[in-house]
């Protein structure tokens, strides 16, 4: 009986290990297949890869350190920074993890826990070069800038051969606004290497900043003389020139470039980028559709081609082009392309579509990252807000610490009316991260919510003295104090953000909305004007100080503030908009509306499915009594859901049925205007036509 029960166990035995192989060998296989994945780029299938190596061996640290380096490359720094002490626990001897732990401190602006990460390695290691550039950075981080300075000259007399030590030196000089002494230090490193090209980056900025252009491009083609057969250097050549004023030059070094490496990804992007830039459409178009020709796989550049369709309005080329993309790829470029589609559809409003399109890449891949963070988001956008929370749930179940999937869990709940979950949550992120600006925000937005006024006012404050010049916050501030009717306190806290920050014209904005709700137009006015008799002449200054002029009704101040933007701008779409408005409502000569038609025209033609321009080329034609042509201008608006409860156009449409004799039409229109409850140019108007065809209805039933 025992022989049996030996050979039995045996016989177990090498089924195990005959299914499973070495799990020293199958841990090793799954950490190689990760590594090649992170050198393809493939970050999401990188990290699947060091998770089933954990699996096999959890005990081994070194796959948690891999698998930090795939979260950082995802962006996730939390999920990097857990599985980083997930290996320090097994293996505190690991510097590589100290030392990347310490960096995440730096990115995360915690420089004490750096500094502590810095001294756990130099303890063992007292000449660590890595430790001691990380102790730099906290110290930079912590503004103790002299023993950052003392510790890397120290450097550059130990290891004279390192050039970090001159590199940072002569950051923290140009920062101490003494380009002197950086320079000193740059060309001190180019003695030794003539061919650093982050020295001669930051040499070359600094001389262009000083207006020593040709110094700088004498910096920039000695290094692309030197160096003919790379790359770099000649790029670094087109975009000084490019910054310089010199387009021809640089377009033709790209071109250049272009034909040497013609399968290059990169010099494509540059060329597309700099066309893009110089609004060179044709061109930009014809080089996007060249790259994907010789580089059928590049996903960066079939996504810069597509979001250029669908930002222009072309939807369907857009779609058309990823479609393609998808069915020739295969995995990771196919879900990307996938998820860029989802976006789109996301932004369209098209929501179920877009879940189809998330669930194809969740099928594949049910720990994508970034598809189950898209999903919740859809899911919150359709208003399934339990739906929303699982999803988030699900992203934290994996990566316990990720603050933005418990920031947009915290919304999840907010919109639920989960409020006390809500508030949880955001103090859970707040623990992990206490600079984390959405939290404070949040719970502010909780507190306003139950009325605690007090509480909210107090958390925007908190994250005040964090970031004492964040204009959003501060708006925000301003917002709590006008909702308990604190109007002179409100005023006197943005009167002492301007004294702070007397350049940041965010603040002189506020001030005058201030000024406005409280019913005060003619001071917001007075100190528009004040602002630009100081030669505080911005384009949205003025723009505001046009509107509040239409406001009360003096339109010809109006119209000429918004010639004098045209003048400076003559490509102030919003100013051009504007005015052509304000000469059909307010001035309907024949010589005004073909003023306004004609400065329409051309953008119309540019932009035809922007939907106020396309109201206000609608509103010309009806005031010059073309009332088909604006029916059908209006329409096309409404029936590509171009609008969304917009009182004014919905009274445009409702005067042309007027007009028209359609009044069934006209008061379906109309009554949808007013039914919104907001002010607009012509309510009055819209209230009496309204009342007069109600009164034909009620006759005729009589």
């Amino acid at each position: 009986m025992r022989l049996k029960k030996w050979i039995l166990l045996i016989c177990c035995l090498l089924v195990i290990f005959g299914c499973g192989g070495n799990p020293v060998e199958k841990r090793n296989k799954f950490i190689s297949r990760g590594k090649n994945f992170l050198e393809k780029g493939d970050y999401t299938r990188a990290a699947v890869e060091f998770k089933n190596a954990i699996q096999v061996d959890p005990r081994f640290a070194l796959s948690y350190y891999y698998l930090s380096l795939a979260y950082l490359k995802q962006g996730n720094l939390q999920g990097a920074y857990s599985a980083l002490s997930q290996a320090i626990e097994l293996d505190p001897e690991l510097t590589k993890a100290h030392l990347l732990r310490g960096q995440i401190f730096i990115l995360a602006k915690k420089p004490d826990e750096a500094l502590k990460e810095a001294e756990t390695v130099l303890k063992k290691e007292p000449k660590n070069t890595d430790a001691l550039l990380l102790k730099v950075n906290a110290f930079i981080l912590k503004r103790d800038i002299k023993s950052a300075k003392k510790i890397l000259k120290d450097l550059q007399k130990e290891n004279p051969s390192l050039s970090t030590p001159y590199l940072m030196l002569a950051q923290i000089y140009l920062k101490e606004n003494n380009p002197k002494l950086a320079k000193k230090y740059l060309k001190e490193l180019l003695k030794k290497y003539p061919d650093n090209e982050r020295a001669i980056l930051l040499l070359g900025s600094i001389l262009e900043k000083e207006k020593k252009f040709k110094e700088a491009e004498k910096l920039y083609v000695s290094l692309a003389t030197r160096n003919p057969q790379k790359k770099e250097p000649q790029i670094f050549l087109a975009q000084f020139y490019e910054r310089s004023g010199d387009s021809k030059k640089a377009e033709e070094i790209l071109k250049k470039l272009l034909s040497e490496y013609p399968k290059d990804e990169k010099i494509y992007l540059l060329l597309a980028g700099f066309y893009g830039r110089h609004n060179q459409k044709e061109k930009f178009l014809n080089i996007l559709n060249t790259g994907i020709q010789q580089i059928p796989d590049s996903f960066s550049l079939v996504r810069l081609l597509s979001e250029y369709y669908f930002i222009s309005g072309k939807e369907t080329e857009a779609y058309a082009l990823l479609e393609k993309y998808i069915e020739k790829e295969k995995d990771f470029k196919a879900n990307q392309a996938r998820l860029l589609k989802a976006l789109f559809l996301l932004k369209e409003g098209k929501y179920n579509s877009a879940l189809k399109e998330v669930d194809q890449v969740l099928e594949e891949n049910p720990n994508n990252i970034q598809a189950l963070f898209l999903k919740g988001d859809l899911l919150l956008s359709k208003k399934d807000f339990m739906g929303a929370i699982s999803q988030y749930q699900l992203i934290l179940k994996n990566e316990p610490n990720n603050v933005d999937a418990m920031f947009r869990l915290a919304k999840a709940y907010f919109k639920n009316g989960n409020l006390s979950l809500a508030e949880d949550t955001y103090k859970r992120i707040l623990k992990l991260d206490p600079k984390y600006k959405n939290a404070y925000l949040g719970l502010a937005k909780i507190y306003s919510e139950e009325k605690k006024f007090d509480l909210a006012i107090s958390q925007v404050k908190k994250l005040l003295r964090i970031y004492p010049d964040d204009v959003k916050a501060f708006g925000i501030l301003v917002s709590l104090y006008l909702q308990e009717n604190r109007w002179d306190e409100a005023i006197n806290i943005i009167k002492k953000q301007i004294s702070l920050y007397p350049k940041n014209l965010a603040y002189r904005l506020l001030l005058a909305d201030v000024y406005v709700k409280t019913g005060n137009v003619k001071k917001a006015i007075s100190y528009y004007e004040k602002l630009k008799a100081r030669n505080f002449q911005f384009p949205l200054t003025d723009l505001l100080l046009a509107q509040l002029y239409e406001k009360i009704g003096n339109h010809e101040k109006a119209i000429n503030i918004y010639e004098e933007i045209i003048k400076r701008d003559p490509k102030n779409l919003m100013a051009i908009n504007n005015l052509a408005f304000c000469l059909a409502e307010y001035k309907p000569t024949q010589e005004n509306l073909s003023k306004a038609e004609n400065l329409l025209s051309p953008w119309i033609k540019k932009y035809p499915n922007q939907p106020h321009l396309v109201d206000t080329f609608a509103w010309i034609k009806y005031r010059k009594g073309e009332y088909q042509k604006a029916r059908e201008l209006l329409m096309s608006l409404v029936l590509n859901d171009k609008i969304q409860k917009d009182p004014i156009i919905f009274y445009h449409l409702g005067m042309v049925y007027y007009k028209l004799g359609e009044k069934e039409e006209a008061l379906n229109y109309l009554n949808k205007a007013l039914e919104e409850k907001q002010d607009f140019p012509g309510k009055k108007q819209a209230q009496e036509i309204l009342q007069i065809l109600k009164n034909s209805e009620k006759y005729k039933k009589s």
